[in-house]
Formats: structure tokens, sequence, C-alpha cells
């Protein structure tokens, strides 16, 4: 078990961009961050893409950088725009439906849940992954008989801090008394909210 608490923001050191909390943790939780020193001078457009495309990833971060890049190399051949095929296909994800509606404070922490068989979809636990893909009117809920009062107390300090930190989403409907989701549809690039704010339309350049 890590000593360090909080080490879980770690990632948030790896931001090029001068935003560090990526997670939107509480400021107190966030020692691990470290802010960066300034730097003058201009960047190289290739610069600019590496630092969005390494944004996006990170906010992502259970997702690795094969299945990340493989993505993203398949929705370039696509006609629809890129980056709305992208984020359709990141955000049906179970871990970051977790996220969206606020059950947990960070990616980390959804795949922890979903890891010890707190999440079922459609009344199913069996293997489910951070990466499960929920298809649309399916129903995200806790489950009943393996969740303890105190993983209960954990979610809803989480959903907390969310609703004061968050707005809700239109593609998710939530019951917050049951901790029940229904995943509606899927979503494109203006329908999400991401807290480091670039130039995400240039990463499709990265990968032509």
């Amino acid at each position: 078990m890590s000593k360090r608490k909080y080490s879980k923001y770690s990632d948030c050191k790896k931001i090029p961009l001068n935003y560090k909390n990526v997670f939107g943790a509480i400021k107190n939780n966030i020692r691990s961050i470290k802010v960066a020193s300034q730097k003058n001078g201009r960047l190289s457009f290739y610069n600019r893409l590496i630092k969005s495309k390494q944004c996006l990833k990170i906010f992502y971060t259970n997702m690795s950088e094969s299945i990340f890049s493989k993505s993203f190399k398949a929705f370039v051949k696509a006609k629809a725009k890129i980056l709305d095929n992208f984020v359709s296909f990141a955000e049906s994800r179970l871990d970051i439906i977790l996220y969206r509606v606020g059950f947990v404070s960070s990616l980390h922490q959804a795949r922890q849940f979903i890891n010890h068989g707190h999440i079922i979809v459609d009344y199913k636990s069996i293997n489910l992954a951070a990466s499960t893909k929920v298809k649309n009117n399916s129903l995200v809920c806790m489950h009943k008989y393996n969740t303890f009062i105190l993983l209960k107390k954990v979610i809803y300090m989480n959903v907390i801090s969310y609703l004061c930190n968050r707005s809700t989403l239109s593609y998710l409907e939530v019951n917050y008394k049951l901790l029940d989701i229904i995943f509606l549809w899927d979503p494109d690039f203006k329908s999400v909210f991401f807290p480091i704010n670039t130039k995400y339309i240039l990463i499709s350049r990265f990968y032509k």
C-alpha cells in the first residue's frame, strides 16, 4: 500500500501545460502536484501537437498509449469528425462514466471500484474491466450485496464534491439516491468537459 495517500494525483505532474488539477481534486488533497516553471519563447507547431495529445492522454489515464494511438488512427479514416468519434469511444468506457457522474474522485479510483467487483452493468458483473464499453440505454449501478457502508460514504463524499465543482452531463441520467446510472447516448466533443484548456482539434493532425 502506498505511503502517500494522495499519490494518485501524481499524473498531474505530467501535464505539459500550466493547469495542474486534472481530476478536479480538492485543493487539500493535491500535495503531489508540482507547479511547472514558466518558459519563455514560442512553441513550434509540432510541439503544440505533442502537448495537446499528451493533455488528452493524461486525462484518460486508464487508457494505454497503444490503445489511444490505435483509436485515433482508426478514426482518421472515418468520414465523421475524428475528435467526436474518439470522444464517443472514450466516454462510453465504464471508468469514464463513473468519473463523469461523480461517484469517484479520479479514474484511478474508478478502476479500483471496478476491479473489486463493486460495479455491475445490466445486472452483470462478470469479468468487468475499466475499459468495458457501455452500450446505449444500459444500466450501471453499485453491487447491492457487495457495497459496504464505508464505500457508500466515500461515494457520497465524492458526489458532494462533484456537484460543487462540475456540472451534470446530458447524456447520463443519474439517480444519486439509488446510485444508478443510465448511459443514454454517445456524446460528441462539445458535450463533455475537459479541465485542461488546449486545442484538442490539433490531435487529429498528429496521426495523419
